[in-house]
Formats: C-alpha cells, structure tokens, sequence
C-alpha cells in the first residue's frame, strides 16, 4: 500500500466555464460526451455526461435533465487503496443557463506522513477536445468555450514542439561516442512516450523527464574538465630528422598535481630518462620512417588519460640556432645567437656522427668556433654539466633584477672576473639551457637536437627563476621572478641573420636591446621581431 500523507483539508476550487449554448449543438451520429476528469498521477476519476439524446441542448439542459445538479461522490484510487476521498457538485446557472461551475472539495484523508492532491481537471467534450485546468484551492477560473480549440490538434502541435524542443535540447557533437548512443537512446524512449501520450500534460511531462536524464549525460567538456591533462612539445604528423629524440611530458590531474606517466614507444613501454615533481623525460630512438608514441597517465580517482602521436623519421641535415646569453648579470650575448647547419662535413670536423650528435656537442663546438674556454663535469657524451665559461665578465646587473634577488633572500657579489659560472655573483648561480622555450630535466649529452630548435644556454643567478626556469629544478614550488614570453623567434631570426654575415644596422642594435631586458614582455619582442624581419627581408634567403 502506497504511503499518502496529510491531504490539503477543506479546500474549494471553483472554476466557471463560460460555455456559449450555440457551441454545444450537437449531431447525435458523432455520438458524443461529455465528462469530467480528475487526475492525480496515473490515478483518474471520470465523471461522464451522456449527451447522445440531446441535440441542439444547452449545457443547462443537458444537465438539468440528468440530474447532474445532485451531488456526486466518487473514491479516487491506486490499486486497492483508496488514498483520497472526493466530492464534486456540478451545478447549472439557473440565471443564464449558459454557465457551469464545478464545486469540488477533498476531504481529509490520511495515509502515513505523504500527501496527495488532485493534479489537474480536464473538461471533455467530443464535439470540442479536451481542456486541462490546475487545481488551485480557493481559485475561479473563467474561460470561453469557443478558445478551447480543437484538443486533437492542440495534441499533436504540443508533440510536434515537444519533440522539436527534445532533438534541439543538446548538440550530439559535445558528446563523446559512448555518450552520443545514451543520449540517441534518452531521446529515442522519450519521442514514443510523447508520440503516445494522450494528455497534453503528459506530453510536457515526458519531455521533462528526458531533459533530466539529459541533463545526466556528461559533455565531452564536462568529461575533459575531470581528467587529467598530458602535454608535451611532440608535433603530430612530423617527420623528425635526427634519428634520437628526447622529450618532456607534463601529465597532471584536474587540480594540477603531477601525474606518473606511461610512455610506448611502438607499442612497446619505454622507461623515462628522468622524472622530477614537475615533469618526467623519455628518450626513444626513431625506426626508418613511421613511428607512434603513446602516453597514458591516471589519477587517483581512476580517471584516465591517452593521447596518441604519428610521426615520421627521415634521416637529413638538420639546422639549430644557439646562442649563449648572460642577460641576467648585463652582459649581453656572450655568443650572439648562430644558425649552425648540423651536415656529413660538420660531423667529420667534429669527429661524431648524426646519431651520436648532442647538445653538449653543439655547445663544444660553439665555445671553441668563438675562441673560449669552458670548465665542465661528466664528459662529452655522457653526464655533461656544464661548470664555467671563460670571458671577461662585470656586474652589470639591473635595479630590478637585485631588488628580485635580495626579496627572494639572495646576497649578490661585486666581483668581476674572466670566467663566469656557477657561485658567480650568487650562491645560486649557474648555467641552464632550454630547447624551444622549454628547459629540459636531463643534461646538454642527453639533449639530440632536431631540425628547426632553438638551444639557449643561459647564465642564471636564481636556481633559474630569474630566466624563466625556476620549474626545471624539479622542486614544484619555485615561481619564476619574471611572466613568461618568447625569445626563441627572435633568436632564430637573428641567427639567420649572423649566418648570412649581414652587417649589423641600428634596427639589429636596437633589438639586442629588447632582447636582453629582465622584464621584457611578448609585445616587445614580437614588435622587434618584426622591425628586425622587414629591415633584412630583402637579403634573407
């Protein structure tokens, strides 16, 4: 038995219908009727007016002479259990003759602590459709028969807007594949039920429905917003020239802490070169020709992520701008950046070949070409960190840049000497370098330069926080001093150019200008860049 609570006690709803008496002329062979329906859920009560024998009556008539003045008592039902008791008066107008008003009053019938009222009233009558009116207690309605209109087609208009509103309610293409067949499979179940629904209240209700269950169906944004994110510098559908390749990936959840990431490399799982709270490293060497990578990472929750890359290898030259900065402490380029085209004839200078050829080789070569020296740990190929370079250095270091340093608790040291390197000026000092704006976890003998990157090795007085690298210690609080912009366009334009041998004009001055500047912003660069591009565009190649 159904619980039902306390009813609404004693209320009285009365509605008056204003029926004109031409309206209700009838034929007799459409054998009509007429009744009232009261309806609470799938529970109604129908209360029918035999109107077969009266032809060109009024509704007074009709009435009067069933006797339908009487007051009328029915139980309104679900199952056996009767949960609400109900009185109605249907009582003509004896004034005009053209009125009804239905009386009806719900008594106070209780089941356990739920309650039940009369959802709606709906007049009948064949000749004219079907018209619903709430239930409202201490309400008058008043409504004109001729504005009814025809319920029939009111109930197929209201299933043609319902199901319109359905399909239009979301967009198929914000869902993902699964989804997309729970929400074809929602609106499918919904347009039967709204296609055989006989009240129009049943129509909007199946409507109501699907929308909530609509509703339930995760986007694919709303899925994207709760899994974890992977990012990293592969460029799908590249073809690589060098035939090793190491690269960074940053995997985290949707608040952003780190994430251990999976990494297979032509279907087979690839251990990482090196992993630090910021981000992890792999090395993977290139077969001839088509290659996938694939990433996976998971949170605790379960949510998981994969992404997938395609690319290619091809063995060729490759070309790579480096440049050897100690901007921090005012001194400029130390080596001005330089486009060098990595060849068969370059290799056999330097005694390597391709698949061998490093960062840490790159940089020998480019400190020697220069006339310098350096100092280092590990060697060569292996385990290369680099410890000083020797050239005639001073403390030029910015107004800006010590009040960022002394903030952060650094003390900073007045002396100059002919080699810079790490405990130079700060005991946080040292050299770093980055790859196309990134800095790498792993060391310059790790690093394989591919065709197009841009290698700036920085001096730093700041663990890196001052040139943008404060992440790349790996501890995963550093914040850098300074917002994070582009160099590397520049820098490669400019390589270009001292590759050419162009002669230097006040525009190329200015930039170097720009270009060193602690604070300097994207605006700036992309300004420079551009004056820099369109004073040389003529002699560029």
């Amino acid at each position: 038995m159904k619980k039902t609570s306390k009813l609404i006690s004693a209320f009285i709803l009365t509605i008056i219908l204003i029926l004109s008496a031409s309206l209700f002329g009838c034929s007799a062979k459409k054998n009509p009727e007429a009744c009232f329906i009261f309806k609470n859920g799938d529970s109604v009560q129908k209360i029918s007016i035999d109107i077969t024998d009266y032809e060109n009556k009024t509704v007074y008539d009709i009435i009067k002479s069933q006797k339908y003045s009487d007051v009328l008592k029915a139980d309104i039902t679900e199952g056996e259990s009767p949960y609400l008791n109900a009185i109605y008066g249907i009582v003509p107008d004896t004034a005009k003759q053209q009125y009804i008003s239905l009386l009806t009053t719900l008594s106070d019938y209780k089941y356990g602590e739920e309650s039940v009222t009369v959802d709606e009233v709906v007049f009948y009558y064949a000749s004219k459709g079907i018209y619903e009116l709430p239930v409202i207690s201490g309400a008058s309605y008043m409504f004109a028969l001729e504005s009814w209109g025809n319920y029939e087609a009111d109930l197929a208009s209201a299933k043609t807007t319902a199901v319109s509103d359905l399909k239009g309610y979301v967009k198929a293409e914000d869902y993902r594949e699964e989804q997309k067949t729970e929400l074809a499979s929602v609106i499918s179940g919904a347009e039967i039920k709204i296609n055989g629904a006989e009240y129009i209240s049943d129509v909007n209700s199946a409507l109501s429905a699907a929308k909530t269950e609509i509703d339930k169906i995760k986007t694919d944004a709303e899925f994207t917003a709760e899994e974890p994110t992977i990012k990293t510098k592969i460029t799908d559908g590249k073809t690589y020239k060098s035939k090793n390749y190491t690269f960074d990936v940053w995997s985290k959840d949707k608040d952003g802490t780190k994430l251990a990431t999976e990494c297979y490399f032509n279907g087979i799982k690839t251990e990482y070169k090196w992993d630090d709270s910021t981000k992890t490293s792999f090395t993977v060497q290139f077969a001839q020709y088509e290659n996938t990578i694939v990433l996976k990472t998971a949170d605790s929750t379960g949510n998981k992520k994969e992404v997938n890359y395609t690319v290619y290898y091809t063995e060729g030259d490759i070309e790579v701008t480096i440049s050897i900065e100690a901007f921090t402490i005012g001194n400029g380029y130390v080596v001005e950046p330089a486009n060098i085209t990595v060849d068969q004839n370059l290799l056999a200078e330097m005694k390597t070949d391709k698949d061998s050829f490093n960062g840490a080789m790159l940089l020998d070569y480019v400190v020697k070409q220069n006339g310098m020296t350096y100092s280092k740990t590990g060697n060569i190929t292996s385990g290369f960190y680099l410890s000083a370079i020797g050239f005639t250095n001073y403390n030029n270091i910015s107004a800006e840049m010590k009040t960022k340093l002394e903030t952060n608790g650094f003390s900073i040291s007045e002396d100059a000497s002919n080699e810079l390197g790490e405990f130079c000026y700060t005991n946080g000092s040292g050299w770093m370098y980055c790859v196309n704006g990134i800095f790498p976890n792993v060391g310059m003998s790790d690093y394989y330069p591919q065709d197009g990157d841009v290698m700036r090795v920085q001096f730093t007085l700041a663990y890196g926080a001052d040139i943008g690298g404060a992440s790349a210690m790996g501890w995963g609080y550093a914040e850098d001093y300074f917002p994070s912009v582009d160099r590397d366009a520049l820098t490669a334009l400019m390589g270009r150019i001292n590759k050419l041998e162009l002669a230097k004009n006040g525009i190329y001055s200015e930039t170097l200008k720009v270009i060193s500047k602690d604070n300097v912003n994207q605006t700036e660069l992309d300004a420079a860049y551009k004056d820099l591009y369109n004073s040389y565009s003529s002699r560029l190649i």
